[in-house]
């Protein structure tokens, strides 16, 4: 399945950004790619593009294009999110800070989630199948409007930032493939970090450039792509996640070698070895309150 991915067009208005993790400004060139740079900063070492499309011409990469590929890929896209947080034991872990890891005596509360980056709801409505009470965040205004219609979840439609929910109101924050579009990613990790519940979990799901296949490919590697502004690895990303004063739960990673680069049985060998050492193209990264908020 192909990665989705506009081109950058010529008239975008780009601007310089600092580094999203250690917010110095002093990169050097790492990749020059068709149409956009990444660099690497020489004080973290956290790999970016600079310069960038500014928020407007963002927003207007995640239209109607975006809106049909997220459609036509939806129950591919719910089964491999739904994996991943079975691999996570998220629903376990949830039960049991809900309950205080004891046995309740009654039935616990179900929890409250927010799905950041929703697209159509598929995962809202799971959930909310089971009873959870659910919410969505959605830039593209056609995913949303199509998720609310045709699947009866609740959608905000712009940025986390803007919905301007209560604190400490969700008790599970999924964030799936998003983190690494974001101009200012600690941005997005702050106000999840104001959102999440005392014992809640927030999910970050993202490409891992630290991960086997991203350095056996380089340059080619399927997620240096110019909607992704951050080529996060997982040090990095714990760094951010610290500066909003959350902590790491637990991480795992999968996908060894892309669908068609080498026979089945290739792949499911490299699979295999990815996941079971942690060296995956996708990291699965749980986080929680480390503090006072």
């Amino acid at each position: 399945m192909k990665t989705y991915s506009n081109a950058p067009h010529h008239n975008e208005q780009l601007i310089s950004r600092p580094c999203a993790v250690c917010g110095a400004q002093q990169p050097r060139l790492y990749w020059r790619l068709a149409g956009w740079l990444y660099v690497r900063c020489r004080q973290c070492g956290h790999v970016y593009q600079d310069p960038q499309p500014d928020q407007q011409a963002l927003q207007a990469r995640y239209a109607q294009q975006y809106f049909e590929y997220e459609q036509e890929n939806e129950q591919r896209f719910l089964q491999l999110m739904l994996l991943g947080l079975a691999d996570a034991h998220i629903e376990v872990r949830l039960l049991r800070r809900l309950t205080g890891n004891g046995i309740a005596s009654t039935a616990p509360p179900l929890p409250r989630l927010l799905d950041v980056g929703c697209a159509t709801g598929a995962l809202l409505a799971h959930y909310q199948k089971q009873g959870w009470q659910t919410q969505g965040v959605e830039l593209c205004r056609e995913a949303a409007d199509w998720g609310e219609a045709q699947r009866g979840v609740s959608i905000f439609k712009g940025q986390l930032i803007e919905a301007q929910f209560p604190a400490a109101s969700f008790d599970f924050i999924h964030a799936s493939h998003l983190i690494e579009h974001l101009p200012d990613p600690y941005q997005l990790l702050e106000e999840c970090r104001r959102l999440i519940a005392p014992r809640g979990l927030i999910v970050i799901v993202t490409p891992d450039r630290a991960g086997w296949q991203a350095k056996l490919l380089g340059r080619r590697w399927r997620s240096a792509i110019a909607d992704h502004l951050q080529l996060f690895d997982f040090s990095h990303l714990r760094r951010l996640a610290r500066r909003a004063k959350l902590q790491v739960l637990y991480k795992c990673s999968w996908g060894g070698l892309a669908q068609g680069m080498t026979p089945r049985w290739i792949k499911g060998s490299a699979d295999y070895l990815a996941k079971r050492f942690n060296i995956g193209d996708v990291m699965l990264v749980v986080l929680q309150p480390s503090g006072p908020g």
